[in-house]
């Protein structure tokens, strides 16, 4: 099956709010439920990508920069006509990628490895070479991190990063390594028969990737942890509105 990157968009934002009460003015792109909406500009994403990591410092001529070096995706252009000329509307994840994306970078990962590592957690990458191949088993366990050179290490670390934290941003939270997460790695083929495989994260309780979710959701015992961990969430923050 072939997963679009607005799939994992639309599940997470669906399934990040669930069962919880909202506080306060929820994040932009929850408004009216809906995901991806309109009219969103670069001013825009860059503020709510600030909300998620505080420490963002970036220029709307950088941010461009970044959707041509893959760090973000790419808007979508709308022709008004006369004077009024173009107006671009940026994907709904657009902060949350970039919130990221400057995290890492912040981290001491090179944009080409951030960029590497956004490929593999949101599509099916076809393993076409040695590199890829190494990477892939050590993201998966085959290999152990010593096995393979610093180079693959690195890039293994760059994945798992964001992995992490385009789940943390996803389920509205700031970009702060608190919760506890579950891993999958995706197995499949390419059209020429080609192996590919893809990373992803998701955090019990808060954001559950969709390639995973379906699945999970015909097992009764992830259910039942994933709700007791809402559960447990919604009991703490009664408390603390209790206290406040």
């Amino acid at each position: 099956m072939h997963v679009r990157e607005w799939d994992l968009v639309e599940y997470g934002v669906k399934h990040a709010k669930r069962g919880t009460k909202a506080r306060g003015r929820a994040p932009w792109r929850y408004h009216g439920g809906r995901v991806g909406v309109p009219g969103v500009t670069l001013q825009e994403v860059i503020e709510e990508a600030r909300r998620l990591y505080p420490d963002l410092s970036i220029k709307p001529a950088t941010a461009r920069k970044w959707i041509e070096r893959s760090l973000l995706p790419n808007p979508t252009v709308e022709a008004r006509g006369g004077r009024q000329g173009n107006r671009a509307h940026y994907p709904d994840d657009s902060s949350a990628q970039m919130a990221v994306a400057a995290h890492l970078q912040d981290s001491g990962f090179t944009q080409r490895q951030i960029a590497q590592a956004r490929t593999i957690v949101f599509e099916n990458v076809t393993v076409n070479s040695p590199e890829l191949e190494n990477l892939r088993d050590v993201l998966t366990g085959r290999k152990q991190p010593e096995d393979v050179n610093k180079e693959t290490r690195k890039q293994a670390e760059a994945v798992r990063d964001y992995a992490y934290f385009i789940a943390l941003a996803r389920s509205g939270r700031r970009l702060r390594p608190s919760l506890g997460s579950f891993s999958y790695q995706r197995h499949g083929y390419d059209s020429k028969g080609n192996p590919t495989f893809s990373y992803s994260i998701s955090l019990p309780g808060f954001y559950w990737d969709s390639r995973v979710a379906t699945e999970l959701e015909r097992d009764p015992m992830f259910m039942d942890f994933d709700q007791q961990i809402r559960q447990q969430r919604e009991a703490i923050q009664g408390k603390r509105d209790t206290e406040d």
